[in-house]
């Protein structure tokens, strides 16, 4: 009892003693480039930190995602402390920074918070400003950074109706716009099950909507990100329909943040899907 309440007093004075050691010997340590478990290492010019690499001239390249194995915590925390950051590595001594913890959960609500409010009047993207568009992404990135997506696929979750709130995909801008031969969009939805292996992408319109579905799998490499093959698509406008159209294409889309009710995709295109779970309607049933 007595003898154990004072292991983690003494874990702490280890790793202190530790640190400094590695100061003193070896003339300082160099700070660890990215940052700790978990974290993305890709930089969006001109925003800070980002999603992807892009050049002048050059086209758009998937990010790459780089992870350190959970394992090697420990040798995280030595290779960043070189800015002596006492109150982290006390928190980390004492199993689990609940701290430390404590002030990303409250960074993460209040930049949700952020991101959600600068949504307000974008009309899921098709209306909006370069400054503002750049913003909503900036804060995608800070999210990312915060809380990155782990194993999101198997989470419960996952398999949910998501209501689109913002986009950059083209298409669904489009018809967010323009609407379908005259009928006035009402909202988008993406139908994800990773247990039956099936998504719906589903756009409905005023008496009418156009869906498209499709096989779904998860990534053997990466539990974040799901592969889909188009099978059918189909459309309904007014009494017309619905219509079978010939479906054609394949890709995947990675879940970089999700919490309890909102999450943020990226696709193979480098388009962003933001989207908020609903209980609207039907799950793969066309509106």
């Amino acid at each position: 009892g007595g003898m154990g309440a004072k292991r983690p007093e003494l874990a702490a004075l280890v790793w202190i003693c530790v640190v400094l050691l590695l100061v003193v010997f070896c003339g300082g340590i160099r700070p660890a480039t990215g940052n700790l478990v978990g974290s993305r290492s890709v930089v969006r010019q001109g925003v800070g930190k980002a999603s992807c690499t892009r050049m002048p001239g050059q086209s758009w390249k998937p990010a790459t995602t780089r992870y350190h194995d959970r394992n090697n915590r420990a040798a995280s925390i030595v290779a960043g402390a070189a800015g002596f950051d006492l109150g982290a590595l006390f928190a980390d001594a004492f199993g689990g920074g609940g701290g430390a913890s404590a002030g990303i959960k409250n960074k993460v609500a209040s930049t949700k918070q952020e991101l959600l409010e600068s949504l307000a009047g974008l009309d899921e993207g098709a209306k909006q400003t370069p400054e503002q568009k750049e913003r909503v992404l900036a804060l995608v990135d800070q999210l990312k950074d915060l809380m990155p997506a782990e194993g999101v696929t198997a989470k419960k979750g996952f398999n949910s109706r998501w209501k689109l709130l913002w986009t950059t995909e083209k298409e669904t801008l489009t018809f967010r716009k323009s609407g379908f031969f005259g009928k006035k969009y009402v909202a988008a939805y993406q139908d994800i099950d990773v247990v039956e292996g099936r998504l719906q992408n589903l756009i409905d319109f005023d008496d009418g909507y156009f869906s498209v579905m499709s096989t779904l799998s998860v990534d053997e490499d990466n539990l974040n990100r799901c592969n889909f093959k188009f099978t059918s698509a189909g459309a309904k406008y007014g009494q017309f329909g619905p219509i079978t159209l010939p479906p054609f294409g394949k890709g995947w889309f990675e879940t970089v943040y999700m919490d309890d009710d909102l999450r943020i995709a990226e696709d193979i295109r480098g388009d962003t899907l933001i989207c908020q779970k609903s209980d609207e309607g039907t799950p793969f049933a066309p509106e």
